[in-house]
C-alpha cells in the first residue's frame, strides 16, 4: 500500500509543508496505536518559526496513512494544496429537499429553509417544521389508538432532526430514511426503522421498549443515547452506545437469550451474512461527530471514503483508477470542501478527477 504522505524526521518536503501551515489540525489515532506527542510537539515548533508577513493562500489538512504489516503504524503530517479549477467545475448549493412519505401514499416535500406547519390531505396537522427539523405534537399520542406510520428520506448532502411524538429526538444522516409512527400508542413498544445512520436520544419509558430495526439488527433500549449506521448498500451494521443500557440482536433470532448487552463506550458490530454480533470498546465521539459536519476516517479504504463523500457532500463518484480503492487511510476533516479533500488525497497518493457539475471521476495519474 502506498503511504499517506511519509513522514521522514527532518526532511526538507516534511519542512516545507510545515512552512506552510497557518494552523495545526490534530489528526485523530487509533487508540494505543502510537505515541504521537513527540511529533505534534515539533510540528508546533515549527509553525513558531513561520513568518508572519508572508502572503499566500492556504489550504489546510491533516491526515495519517495506515500501513498494515504485521501492526498498524500511523503518521502525523500536514500539507498544503491548491485547488487547480482546469477542467473543473464549481458545485453550486440547492436547496436538498427532504421527502415525508405519509401512511396513505402521499408525499410531501420539505424545503429545509423554511419554517411552516406539515399536514396532511385533509388538512390535518401532522407535524411542525423549523427548517432541517421536524416536531411531532407529544399530546396526540394519548389520543391516537392506531399506529399510523409515515416514512421520511433525507438525501444525500444533507441532515435532518426529528422529534417524535414521545420526545425521543432522532438526528439523521445523509442518504438515510426513517419509518416511523406519527403517534405511540402507550402499552406498546415503540418501534421504528432505519436505513441509513441516525443518532438517537431517546425519551425514558420503563413501560415501552424503544426498538430500532436496522436492516435485521434489533436494538432495544428504554432510554438512552445511541448511533446507528446500517445502510442497505453496505453489509456492515455498527450500533454505538453513548450511554444508558440497550440490548441488540439479530432479527432471524429470537428470544432474549440472543440478546447482547451493550455497556457505554462500546460497539455492536455485525454484517448481513454474520449471525453472530461483535462488541469492543471504541471512543463514541468517532462515530457521533457527524452531528457536527467533520469526517473522520480511522484505517478506512479508499472506495468507502468515497461512499462517504458521495452521502456528505451530495455527489456522484465514479473511480475509475481501481488501483487504489483498497488503500487504506485515517485522517479527519472539518470544513473542507471536496475539492481540498480530493486534491489533498491526490497530493500524496496521486490520481487525477474531474469535476462536472455534480459528477466527479477519480482517473489513472
Amino acid at each position: 500500500m502506498k503511504n499517506w504522505l511519509k513522514y521522514k524526521e527532518g526532511g526538507k518536503a516534511e519542512k516545507d509543508k510545515v512552512k506552510n501551515l497557518a494552523e495545526f489540525i490534530r489528526v485523530v489515532p487509533e487508540e494505543g496505536a502510537y505515541d504521537i506527542i513527540q511529533k505534534r510537539k515539533d510540528f508546533i515548533e515549527a509553525l513558531s518559526k513561520k513568518k508572519k508577513n508572508r502572503i499566500f493562500t492556504i489550504l489546510k489538512y491533516a491526515a495519517v496513512v495506515t500501513i498494515l504489516l504485521g501492526a498498524s503504524y500511523y503518521f502525523n503530517t500536514i500539507s498544503t494544496n491548491s485547488i487547480d479549477n482546469e477542467n473543473t467545475t464549481v458545485v453550486h448549493e440547492e436547496v436538498a429537499i427532504v421527502t415525508l412519505k405519509m401512511d396513505d401514499g402521499s408525499e410531501i416535500e420539505l424545503d429545509v429553509k423554511q419554517v411552516a406547519e406539515v399536514r396532511d390531505k385533509e388538512k390535518n396537522l401532522v407535524s411542525n417544521q423549523i427548517k432541517n427539523s421536524l416536531i411531532f405534537d407529544v399530546a396526540q399520542e394519548k389520543e391516537e389508538r392506531k399506529l399510523v406510520y409515515n416514512k421520511i428520506s433525507i438525501p444525500n448532502g444533507q441532515q435532518f432532526k426529528l422529534t417524535l411524538s414521545d420526545g425521543t429526538k432522532v438526528h439523521l444522516n445523509a442518504g438515510s430514511s426513517l419509518r416511523f409512527p406519527i403517534t405511540f400508542i402507550p402499552g406498546l413498544e415503540r418501534t421504528v426503522y432505519l436505513d441509513g445512520e441516525g443518532y438517537f436520544d431517546v425519551v425514558k419509558n420503563k413501560e415501552d421498549a424503544f426498538v430500532v430495526n436496522s436492516n435485521g439488527a434489533i436494538t432495544r433500549v428504554y432510554g438512552t443515547e445511541f448511533n446507528i449506521t446500517s445502510y442497505s448498500t453496505e453489509v456492515d451494521t455498527k450500533i454505538v452506545l453513548v450511554e444508558g443500557s440497550v440490548g441488540v440482536k439479530l432479527e432471524q433470532t429470537t428470544g432474549n437469550s440472543n440478546q447482547v448487552m451493550m455497556r457505554p463506550s462500546q460497539l455492536a458490530h455485525t454484517t448481513n451474512s454474520s449471525k453472530e454480533i461483535a462488541l469492543s470498546n471504541v471512543n463514541t465521539y468517532y462515530y457521533t461527530s457527524w452531528r457536527e459536519g467533520k469526517l473522520f476516517f480511522r484505517g478506512v479504504k479508499f472506495k468507502k471514503i468515497m461512499q462517504q463523500l458521495e452521502r456528505h457532500f451530495g455527489v456522484d463518484i465514479d473511480v475509475a483508477y481501481t488501483a487504489i480503492l483498497e488503500d487504506q487511510f485515517s485522517a479527519s476533516f472539518s470544513g473542507e470542501t471536496v475539492e481540498q479533500i480530493l486534491n489533498f488525497i491526490s497530493n500524496s497518493t496521486p490520481f487525477n478527477y474531474q469535476l462536472k457539475g455534480k459528477k466527479i471521476t477519480i482517473n489513472k495519474p
